[in-house]
């Protein structure tokens, strides 16, 4: 059946939207978020979309890996780390949920990577809840950037500063420098320091706590809005600044 709905709110940077039915939907029992990170790397999943225009087809593969997207399309995928599954994709499977066997919804399917099929690339449930509520609520979501790069260091926990756009200029921060502390919380490696930025509200300002050289350092940032036509420009002209 055709379903006639209108935009609540979208979110270009995750590609991800609300809509609201314009009628009443007699549908029973809905579906509602788990957390991804409880899913292991092999367990079981299962897709639901429409491939090739076939409403409510199934697939089943497992959760096959998590990381970076190769070649990101959307801002979301320069920082947060996705679900990756061998479920059956086609145009038509993005949009759809993935869930475990017991009904949780972990994911949405949004694309593929790779050749015949390859692996789904999947939006994980801790991101999409979090925009597809900010969206029901306000009608957009706005994402950030600091404007510097981060990696894992040697040691767990240890991050380092990579790279920087405008961040480093503003705030002193040199490349090596490492992160200790973001607000008094010690992050727990680069990816959590990522999805933090991302996340948070555009004029945040982050006290940091470095280290360089055997010495402390105190210094504060301002998180800019990132939106995704400001990631499709840095995309096409990348300029990474590692002198100053």
């Amino acid at each position: 059946a055709i379903v006639h709905a209108e935009v609540v709110g979208s979110d270009p940077a995750t590609d991800l939207a609300v809509l609201r039915p314009l009628s009443r939907l007699d549908t029973g029992r809905h579906l509602v978020f788990g957390d991804d990170r409880s899913v292991k790397l092999g367990e079981w999943v299962v897709a639901i979309g429409n491939p090739g225009g076939i409403p409510g087809a199934v697939s089943v593969g497992v959760l096959s890996a998590r990381g970076k997207v190769p070649h990101p399309a959307v801002a979301a995928q320069e920082f947060v780390e996705y679900l990756f599954t061998d479920t059956a994709v086609a145009a038509g499977s993005s949009g759809g949920p993935v869930l475990t066997l017991d009904g949780r919804v972990v994911g949405v399917n949004v694309a593929s990577v790779g050749q015949s099929g390859g692996l789904a690339i999947v939006i994980p449930a801790r991101l999409a809840s979090q925009v597809v509520a900010g969206l029901a609520r306000d009608g957009a979501y706005h994402h950030s950037s600091s404007g510097i790069r981060v990696v894992d260091g040697e040691g767990e926990g240890r991050i380092r500063v990579s790279s920087c756009e405008y961040g480093c200029r503003e705030s002193e921060i040199q490349i090596g420098d490492e992160v200790i502390m973001i607000d008094g919380d010690r992050p727990h490696g680069a990816r959590e320091l990522e999805w933090r930025e991302f996340m948070s509200e555009p004029g945040t300002k982050w006290k940091l706590e470095l280290a360089r050289a055997g010495k402390r350092l105190s210094t504060s940032i301002d998180l800019r809005e990132f939106t995704q036509d400001a990631f499709v420009e840095r995309s096409r002209y990348p300029k990474l600044d590692s002198s100053h």
